[in-house]
């Protein structure tokens, strides 16, 4: 079985959804006819607790099963929208929060959640992602995979939680952030553009690190922090950054990276974030300074 995440929402940090507490004349804004018919007969909570999120979401699910026009779209070659699932999971439940359960997107979550039932996410015909029955025969509907337990601690969720909360860091391959922060460092406090910074990356480091990647490690430190923006109101490509004073070395800036990773990832697992998964993604400088107190 899997182990719950019993972490509530601090207003930090990764919130999917936020919406007024629940209550019985104060429901989140509902506006498609089938979840207000849903309303009717799906009992509504206020629990923030991971086991009756999962519960709820089990009600809600077996409930768009139940419902002749949800089931026609269930069957039909568009699906039923993601959309309309998690306005139907906010209306019986306004602290729903796949972060309860350590999901950070909701379309992960609901592979989670559809797990030995006759619905499933899965992917139509216009790349959209959408609930449809297991038993739709459509020639272009594809079923993504269910997800089981492994994959709360897995590299990609944990890429996806770093990822989705301000500050927004999609962290690159390994080598190439270790390669583009020891160049970044020699920038010895000199203005340059994100641009320039970029180049540099590429004709300096001379280690298949690609335009593409270097534009990808830029935005990594710019968004981490690590820079000191020169220029008000313009957009990150076109302003002027400096290198910030305590960051000298390379092992400054990719230890910052790896605190502010591993805080964002206390902030749903607590104290049961696995170091070895996320070793796995950053370099191994991140992991210089680790506080004792962080988890």
């Amino acid at each position: 079985m899997m182990a719950l995440v019993h972490r509530t929402n601090t207003g930090e940090g990764i919130s999917i959804l936020d919406e007024e507490d629940y209550n019985g004349d104060s429901d989140p804004q509902i506006t498609t006819p089938c979840i207000m018919r849903m309303k009717k007969t799906v009992k509504g909570t206020s629990s923030c607790e991971a086991a009756d999120i999962l519960a709820k979401a089990g009600e809600v699910l077996s409930w768009f099963q139940s419902d002749e026009e949800v089931r026609g779209k269930l069957f039909s070659s568009r699906g039923l929208s993601l959309s309309t699932a998690s306005e139907g999971l906010r209306a019986v439940n306004s602290k729903f929060d796949p972060k309860t359960l350590g999901f950070a997107k909701f379309k992960t979550f609901l592979q989670y959640a559809c797990r030995n039932k006759k619905i499933c996410v899965a992917e139509n015909k216009n790349g959209d992602y959408v609930l449809a029955h297991r038993a739709n025969r459509s020639r272009d509907m594809e079923f993504l995979e269910d997800l089981d337990d492994d994959f709360l601690h897995s590299e990609q969720n944990y890429r996806d939680i770093i990822s989705a909360s301000q500050p927004s860091l999609k962290i690159p391959p390994r080598n190439a952030l270790q390669y583009c922060a020891a160049v970044l460092t020699t920038f010895n406090g000199n203005p340059f553009s994100f641009e320039n910074g970029v180049r540099e990356f590429v004709e300096v480091t001379d280690n298949g690190v690609k335009h593409e990647l270097a534009k990808h490690c830029m935005y990594a430190f710019q968004r981490s922090g690590v820079l000191k923006c020169l220029t008000d109101d313009m957009p990150v490509r076109e302003s002027t950054f400096e290198l910030k004073e305590e960051y000298e070395t390379k092992t400054d800036v990719l230890n910052h990276i790896g605190k502010l990773s591993r805080r964002k990832l206390a902030e749903v697992f607590g104290e049961a974030v696995n170091e070895d998964i996320l070793k796995n993604i950053l370099p191994e400088e991140a992991f210089c300074d680790s506080d004792p107190n962080l988890f």
